[in-house]
């Protein structure tokens, strides 16, 4: 059985407050040299409004962040197909981007899908993957290790 959207948004409810409110985190975030825009989840089988928001909430905190003098990477995703002509939105051409391939094994053809339309649309000069790259995966990509670049683990160490 697939797991409900509830269940499956679990990781978007621990960041729900950055969502909600960017500018109380720009304090927290102006020690790091760049920051990357919340990967707020876009399921090919949501309604492609709640895609929408998605890009929506994405996009506001970067442009938030960017108006306080932080450093903002863009965090590209996209849902179903018809989510490619506002998911790429935003994003300047030949623009550093970031993605994450964490928690995509099982939809990898999709994915990868995705990622060639982002490419084609942003021709970014750089990718941060978040988690390991898909075979396949094209343009100069940078591999964060999703367990090394946590602060604490879930057991809070």
């Amino acid at each position: 059985m697939a797991p409900t959207i509830a269940t499956r948004r679990i990781d978007d409810d621990r960041f729900h407050a950055v969502v909600e409110g960017p500018g109380k985190y720009v304090d927290k975030l102006s020690p790091y040299r760049f920051v990357l825009t919340p990967d707020v989840s876009q399921y090919a089988d949501l309604p492609l409004c709640w895609q929408i928001t998605a890009v929506e909430r994405n996009r506001m905190c970067g442009a938030m962040w960017q108006q306080n003098g932080l450093v903002v990477i863009p965090t590209v995703s996209w849902g179903s197909r018809d989510s490619y002509s506002v998911s790429f939105l935003g994003i300047e051409k030949g623009s550093i981007v970031a993605v994450a391939t964490y928690g995509c094994r099982k939809r990898e053809k999709a994915f990868l899908e995705g990622y060639k339309a982002m490419l084609e649309a942003i021709e970014p000069c750089a990718v941060i993957c978040y988690g390991a790259p898909f075979d396949g995966m094209e343009g100069t990509i940078f591999e964060v290790d999703p367990m090394a670049s946590r602060k604490v683990d879930r057991n809070g160490r």
